[in-house]
């Protein structure tokens, strides 16, 4: 894993979500901070960059702009943007305050029917790298309406597998897998918010202004993580 919370930023990275520190108690001891924090932290949400690769992502947007802690690349490297012990604004502040963000490097879904988007530009200077991960494309519903999209990597899978189960042993709440609704269906649309959520969620299950990170999402092959 590669981190980089401490990147070289230009004046034009200008902080659309905000890392300041979660609402935790700064008194206690560090033990009870930490031990606060593992109570405090029960959620960790999927999002997509939106970019081909986790570089076009930080060079677009810098750290601050791509709203995660994680972000994960096309062939499986993690780099951590910022602790998480920072809040990411990029949820309402309920979930923020206690979510774990995870992004991964893809391109945008659109709506069926709509030009499609390829998986990556052939002239992209990456090209050459791209072509050893294949995507495969994929269609889903999601509030309703019919996107597609491409998957991601099988590299890009077996990290997020890793990294969800090594959050689970931190943050115990994060282990018990997939926010489901009231039948144990894992919901394509924005849940119930009268109750806490708590395990792994995707944005759009949080928010039903966002449709990422779409059909591409496996919550099969990410089944392990969880058992």
């Amino acid at each position: 894993m590669v981190s980089i919370e401490k990147p070289m930023m230009t004046p034009n990275h200008t902080p659309l979500f905000l890392a300041q520190f979660r609402n935790l108690s700064s008194d206690d001891p560090l033990v009870s901070r930490f031990d606060a924090l593992r109570e405090h932290i029960d959620l960790a949400v999927l999002v997509n960059t939106n970019t081909t690769d986790a570089r076009e992502a930080y060079e677009v947007r810098g750290t601050t702009q791509v709203g995660a802690h994680f972000m994960i690349d096309f062939d499986g490297t993690i780099f951590q943007l910022t602790d998480v012990r920072r809040l990411v604004t990029r949820l309402p502040y309920r979930e923020s305050n206690r979510a774990v963000i995870i992004a991964l490097a893809n391109a945008p879904i659109w709506r069926v029917g709509n030009p499609e988007a390829p998986a990556y530009p052939v002239d992209h200077k990456r090209a050459g790298e791209l072509a050893k991960y294949p995507r495969t494309r994929l269609e889903g519903e999601i509030h309703g309406k019919r996107f597609a999209g491409w998957s991601f990597t099988q590299a890009q899978t077996r990290s997020l597998a890793t990294l969800l189960r090594t959050l689970g042993r931190v943050f115990p709440a994060i282990a018990s897998g997939p926010i489901r609704d009231a039948h144990g269906v894992i919901p394509l649309n924005d849940v119930d918010r009268s109750v806490a959520l708590r395990g792994v969620a995707a944005l759009y299950q949080l928010d039903n202004s966002y449709f990422d990170p779409g059909p591409a999402l496996d919550w099969d092959a990410l089944a392990p993580s969880w058992k």
